[in-house]
């Protein structure tokens, strides 16, 4: 089902679709790169846009949806590497695809499990909308530190072909920062809850609030020292 949504550069009213939400799109009248995101998150006054925080809303009670121009939202630097302290994971709409980590490099799910990528390309699919995450995990005296997330979006044709290849190729298939949807949260949550040790999430309270809200705007969480 289409959602109304309003260029705020422009003025256009456009439809989007509902798996739209949380990606970075171009208006298709003024160009101008802007993020769909729930309108009662959007800032009307570019000057206030880190100044005033958003209202949570659940995104499956959005009525309407308003684009905004976000430039901030695209200052961090998309990962040029796959660090073997950290994972890392593609997402589709409602559920984890795939997931890298050093001693076994990509793991693409086939629904019974996951198996390599390398040695089941044919299996892969050609396109789609997904997320890439990457998980920040820290190495202390007294064992791995869940420090943060960072999602990305890809969306490009034959983008996940990549991880057939080698390792690191997916990351120039990265288009821009994204935002995960609940599923997608809930996926993530479920994954390191089902790998790690309790304390692994419990010491890392903003990644779990994070991961358990209806709905955030934000396109990545640390934790704080």
């Amino acid at each position: 089902m289409a959602i109304r949504i309003i260029c705020k550069n422009c003025e256009s009213k456009i439809d989007a679709k509902d798996e739209l939400l949380g990606q970075t799109r171009k208006c298709p009248k003024c160009k101008n790169p802007i993020l769909i995101v729930p309108a009662t998150v959007a800032v009307s006054q570019p000057q206030l846009k880190k100044e005033v925080a958003p209202q949570a809303v659940s995104a499956n009670n959005a009525e309407n949806i308003a684009y905004d121009n976000m430039e901030h939202l695209m200052a961090e630097e998309i990962p040029t590497e796959l660090k073997p302290s950290c994972r890392y994971f593609i997402l589709a709409f409602d559920r984890m695809i795939a997931y890298w980590e050093i001693a076994k490099g990509w793991q693409y799910n086939i629904g019974t499990g996951y198996v390599s990528a390398k040695r089941n390309k044919d299996l892969l699919p050609t396109d789609g909308s997904y997320k890439f995450v990457e998980m920040l995990i820290l190495q202390l005296d007294t064992g791995k530190q869940l420090a943060g997330l960072r999602i990305f979006s890809i969306t490009s044709k034959w983008a996940i072909q990549a991880i057939g290849r080698e390792n690191h190729e997916i990351l120039a298939k990265i288009e821009e920062k994204g935002i995960l949807n609940k599923q997608q949260r809930l996926q993530l949550l479920n994954y390191i809850r089902k790998n790690y040790m309790p304390d692994f999430l419990h010491n890392a309270k903003e990644v779990y609030d994070f991961l358990l809200a209806d709905f955030t705007p934000e396109n990545s969480v640390f934790v704080k020292k």
